[in-house]
């Protein structure tokens, strides 16, 4: 009689366990979209490959928000993504069991003619971009009315908006930046049942 008391006890403890293991699981699937929505929001803003296209389109964008034209944004270089200098702790992300690892950094240059106010529009849009952006250098020049060419500024029609601006050279800026990769992690996975 003692031996089955002892292996009801066994047995009972055992199920406590299960029970215990099962409620932590429940609670781990039940945060599996919580998770799923800031990896996904975390593999937009730190994407795994440098996507130098969607790079192009997103400056492009933040340029013709700003009311500048294509052509008034030149000499954009892209360098290939290096390993990020600072720190080299890791992320810890909840429900995440490895941290992220280093996340590399893609330098990129480029210079911008436009009116003062839509430059500084332009840095703005840059900061808001879709992916993570750091702006490190900004150099800002504006041209005194009549200085360099006898003081003529040219007004250039483009066609669509922001086309009337007045895009003679009347500021200029050189902006160096930055953006972030970093390797993919995944979806957490759902927990074994």
């Amino acid at each position: 009689m003692a031996e089955v008391h002892t292996q009801t006890a066994a047995a009972r403890h055992a199920n406590d366990s299960l029970r215990a293991q099962i409620a932590t699981r429940r609670a781990q699937a039940a945060q599996l979209p919580t998770l799923a929505k800031l990896s996904d929001a975390l593999s937009a803003r730190f994407p795994a490959t440098a996507e130098q296209a969607k790079l192009f389109a997103m400056i492009g964008a933040a340029a013709a928000g700003a009311g500048i034209a294509p052509q008034y944004v030149t000499n954009l270089t892209v360098e290939a993504p290096r390993d990020a200098a600072g720190p080299t702790t890791s992320a810890a992300l909840p429900g995440v069991a490895t941290p992220i690892g280093q996340i590399a950094s893609q330098q990129l240059g480029m210079d911008v003619r436009a009116k003062p106010d839509q430059l500084r529009k332009f840095v703005a849009n840059l900061e808001k971009l879709p992916r993570a952006f750091q702006i490190t250098s900004l150099t800002f020049k504006v041209q005194a009315a009549g200085a360099g060419g006898g003081g003529a500024s040219a007004v250039v029609s483009t066609g669509g908006a922001g086309a009337s601006a007045a895009l003679g050279g009347n500021a200029s800026a050189q902006i160096g930046g930055q953006m972030f990769l970093m390797p993919e992690f995944g979806a957490p996975a759902a927990p074994n049942r």
